[in-house]
């Protein structure tokens, strides 16, 4: 006796119900999610693996950043306003290289870090003589959406 593997009983087609068929549609929905979310995983994989592209900041930007967590965008604010606040071109550098590998992450940072540096009168005063990192911490944020809070940011850093 020969099987026809066209005939689909109704029991078991219940997996119809929610719309979407099985075969060509399902396969080709699953292959673009699939993809997109593939793509973005396995970029973010890449990065937390290799470090970022510029060795001079890999190891401090490490401390801050993990595959499962993301990254601690305070405490590397916090870290830079502390640890680095006479050495202001690391601090460049390690924007720079947020801005190349952690670019949804940058502007949160240089947010963070202009806040503290505002409550901090010789970190104030530090950035206000550093006309490429201020330049650097207006354009991160004023590159995509800008929040209210970035924007008041912006313009603290224009008029100092």
């Amino acid at each position: 006796m020969q099987e026809d593997w066209g005939a689909v009983l109704p029991e078991e087609r219940r997996w119809e119900r929610g719309g979407i068929r099985g075969g060509p549609v399902g396969v080709a929905i699953g292959i673009v999610v699939g993809g997109i979310l593939g793509a973005q995983l396995s970029g973010h994989a890449y990065v937390e693996a290799a470090g970022t592209s510029n060795p001079v900041t890999r190891e401090f930007i490490d401390r801050f950043t993990s595959f499962w967590t993301g990254v601690d965008e305070l405490g590397m604010a916090q870290a830079l306003a502390t640890q680095h606040k006479t050495n202001l071109s690391f601090v460049r550098e390690v924007f720079l290289s947020l801005n190349d590998d952690y670019s949804t992450d940058a502007d949160d940072i240089a947010l963070e870090y202009v806040k503290i540096t505002r409550k901090n009168h010789g970190l104030s005063q530090s950035l206000q003589r550093n006309r490429a990192l201020r330049k650097l911490l207006i354009r991160l944020p004023d590159e995509g959406w800008t929040s209210s809070e970035e924007m008041e940011a912006i313009r603290y850093l224009r008029q100092h």
